[in-house]
Parts: C-alpha cells; sequence; structure tokens
C-alpha cells in the first residue's frame, strides 16, 4: 500500500507554553492520518485500539510546518498497524524528522463489532484489545 500525506502548519492554536508543538495536537494529526490510511486499506470503517508508542524527537517550533506520513505496516484478520512519521519543515525547507509511532486499528462492521479486512492474506498479527465503544 503507497503511503498516505498530510501537511500541518503549526498555529497558535497548536503550541503549548513553551512555544512550540503540544504532543496531544501531533498525536491527533497522527491519529487522523493512520485511520484515513487504515479506512482506505480496509475499504470500511476502523477504528483506533492502541498506539503502540510514539517518540517524540524534536520540538517543531510555531509557524513550522508538519509533513505527516502513514503507511499499513502489517495486517492480520481484523487488524492492522500503520507505521507513522512527523516531520518537521522549518522556513528554509529544511526538514527533521520530529515524531514517530505505530498506532493500531480494527476493523469493525456496521455494529461496531470486529470484521475481516477483505483481500488481505494477513500476517497473523491480531490485535487483543477489545473494541471500545462510546
Amino acid at each position: 500500500m503507497e503511503k498516505q500525506h498530510m501537511t500541518r502548519a503549526v498555529q497558535g492554536a497548536d503550541i503549548n507554553v513553551d512555544g512550540v508543538l503540544f504532543g496531544g495536537a501531533l498525536l491527533s494529526w497522527m491519529d487522523e492520518l493512520a485511520g484515513i490510511a487504515g479506512r482506505r486499506f480496509a475499504k470500511g470503517t476502523v477504528v483506533t485500539v492502541a498506539v503502540e508508542g510514539v517518540s517524540f524527537l524534536k520540538p517543531v517550533p510555531l509557524g513550522a510546518f508538519v509533513d505527516l506520513e502513514a503507511q499499513v505496516a502489517s495486517v492480520g484478520t481484523t487488524s492492522m498497524k500503520i507505521a507513522l512519521e512527523a516531520w518537521a519543515e522549518d522556513p528554509a525547507g529544511r526538514r527533521e524528522l520530529a515524531a514517530k509511532g505505530t498506532f493500531v486499528f480494527v476493523c469493525v462492521d456496521a455494529e461496531g463489532k470486529p470484521r475481516k479486512i477483505g483481500g488481505t492474506e494477513g500476517s497473523g498479527f491480531q490485535a487483543e484489545l477489545p473494541v471500545v465503544q462510546s
């Protein structure tokens, strides 16, 4: 599957008291793009069941662009892991890896129950976490 991309500009509402991108804002952007990648891959509804880990590598200042990249890394019967990278770009066009992480999604049917991801061979990976309905 090809990578999915999204770009955001770090604005005033996105920064913390130290004047850099708030980690929660970046997590939200990463989850949004991972969901898009998962939905396109599964050709149906997917839900986040876990964040395996996110490493914040560099602070991202106000005014920078953040280029996010997501790709399905492994697929099970109903679940998938999506790897993400967030690249910070300064006004001069220099890019640095600012964060990376892995998110776990489950494909669900109309009732919110896990469903098989159609047409995939899978790698045997399956999320062990239940789907939580809110």
